[in-house]
């Protein structure tokens, strides 16, 4: 496997850092993309998701990784001001860079969401026609249900939360806007206009994500290739 460092500019100038990954051997043909989009608290270097792009890249796909920008990985922005949109932009500027790589099957490009990333996905997968398939994992696509985590449920406009990173082992905080701005997208009646081969994946023992999340997804989409593995 080949790894090459990548870095670019989203939308409102900030830097984006990637890594993206290769067969080692030539292979025929050209390689199918695969962005990899980690979720809220998430980075590119946690070891699930490296395992995931070396597991995807043995399999023959050439495959991105990235930190989005306001997070708390290698991309620049301060994790207090994320929000679902600003997510969406970085995503979008992902797959316009993505697509200018030389050796991709873009007819296949590919877009693989955890957690939050798996609602951004969900969003960028209706506004971008050049994503052509979609996998999303323990996706957080119900910001009603999430609001009244018991986290968050004293949680109001003009007041920031603070929060845990268990990986990297600090506290930050976090504006309510992430709240507001993910309230306004309804991820069900999006997946009810998306076609696109779709792939909802979730493990019957996750605490954060109700399974039933993953289920009404499957139920909604409109795609024709489409599959729920629990």
């Amino acid at each position: 496997m080949t790894e090459a460092y990548f870095e670019l500019r989203n939308r409102e100038n900030q830097k984006i850092v990637g890594f993206e990954n290769r067969p080692e051997e030539n292979r025929p043909g050209l390689l199918v993309p695969i962005i990899i989009c980690h979720g809220f608290k998430g980075y590119m270097d946690q070891a699930g998701l490296v395992l995931l792009g070396k597991i995807l890249c043995d399999l023959g796909y050439a495959v991105f990784r990235f930190d989005f920008t306001n997070g708390i990985g290698r991309s620049e922005g301060k994790i207090k001001d994320c929000t679902v949109s600003h997510y969406v932009e970085d995503l979008l500027s992902i797959v316009d860079y993505v697509s200018r790589q030389p050796g991709l099957s873009l007819d296949k490009l590919s877009v693989f969401g955890t957690s939050m990333g798996g609602l951004v996905s969900v969003i960028a997968a209706e506004r971008e026609s050049r994503i052509k398939q979609l996998v999303i994992h323990s996706a957080a696509l119900d910001w009603n249900i999430i609001r009244k985590h018991p986290e968050l449920v004293d949680w109001k406009e003009g007041e920031s939360v603070r929060f845990v990173s268990r990986n990297k082992g600090f506290e930050f905080d976090v504006d309510f806007n992430l709240i507001t701005d993910g309230l306004k997208y309804d991820a069900f009646n999006i997946l009810s206009r998306i076609k696109i081969p779709t792939l909802i994946m979730h493990s019957e023992k996750d605490e954060a994500i109700p399974l039933e999340f993953s289920e009404r997804a499957f139920n909604k989409s409109a795609s024709v290739k489409k599959e729920l593995f629990v």
